[in-house]
């Protein structure tokens, strides 16, 4: 399957993750590469009252079709701009959300791995460190969570969520490859 995404995501150039300053200056050439990639995830409306589950799919060279990823600076600022073409492999259980035009998507993460970081462990910087510039909306929702301790007290707290909506398009839903191997597409998460 074919996404076709065309986005702007800004974050701030250093980046304080684990009492370790990481400048995306330091590993642009890496930009786009297994080491330094982004995430997006498609959204499965569930039942439940943190609404979505998520399947997380990376974007970098290796399934790049066609167009353009860049990364830019201005001041303290670092400009991702996605206008490209992407095949997506999902197991077989997620083909049917992948293809469907309907499917809502959102920007999930940078990936950088233990390869690029001083502390020699991957790093994740999540979408409360970036912003969509382009290319999308933002929603949010809350939901309170309760439960009961082993003490037999109550607890509880406000989940305040925000997705960072994209605009895509699903290109061609006949190239779907071999959806039996056992990649990093699609890979599930339950909030």
């Amino acid at each position: 399957m074919n996404l076709k995404l065309n986005f702007q995501l800004s974050t701030p150039i250093n980046l304080d993750i684990a009492d370790q300053i990481i400048s995306l200056i330091d590993i642009k050439p890496h930009f786009m590469t297994k080491d330094f990639k982004l995430s997006i995830s498609a959204l499965l409306e569930v039942d439940e009252i943190w609404k979505y589950d998520s399947i997380d799919f990376s974007l970098s060279n290796e399934n790049l079709k066609k167009g353009n990823c860049s990364l830019d600076f201005n001041a303290d600022t670092a400009l991702f701009t996605i206008d490209a073409i992407f095949t997506l492999n999902p197991k077989s259980k997620y083909t049917s959300l992948v293809n469907n035009p309907a499917t809502k998507w959102r920007f999930s993460r940078i990936n950088i791995s233990s390869e690029l970081s001083s502390s020699k462990r991957a790093i994740f910087i999540g979408d409360d460190l970036c912003e969509v510039v382009t290319g999308g909306s933002i929603e949010d929702f809350s939901y309170e969570q309760r439960w009961i301790s082993a003490n037999g007290e109550e607890g509880g707290r406000t989940n305040h969520i925000r997705y960072q909506m994209l605009n895509t398009e699903v290109i061609d839903v006949n190239g779907i490859g071999d959806v039996s191997d056992d990649s990093d597409d699609g890979v599930f998460f339950e909030n």
